[in-house]
């Protein structure tokens, strides 16, 4: 019992530094394409609010898809 405890939370430790590397990498780019495309709306709509609105917003959404791909992804469980 105690090796299958072992087990389980020794793989969870690592699956949640996965998650974070993803979610990492994941905030990078979409921060990055939602400042572009929060560039070419704040440019239409003359509001520079917008700009990191929707770089946070697309970071975020973008950074949870990526770190839950990146925990489904772990052969190790």
């Amino acid at each position: 019992m105690e090796r299958k405890f072992k087990r389980i939370f020794g793989a969870a430790s690592n699956s949640t530094g996965l998650f974070v590397n993803g979610f990492k990498m994941g905030a990078l780019v979409g921060g990055c394409f939602g400042g572009v495309l929060g560039t070419y709306q704040a440019i239409q709509m003359r509001s520079f609010m917008v700009i990191p609105l929707a770089a946070v917003g697309s970071g975020f959404s973008f950074g949870c898809c990526m770190g839950l791909g990146m925990m489904i992804r772990t052969s190790e469980m």
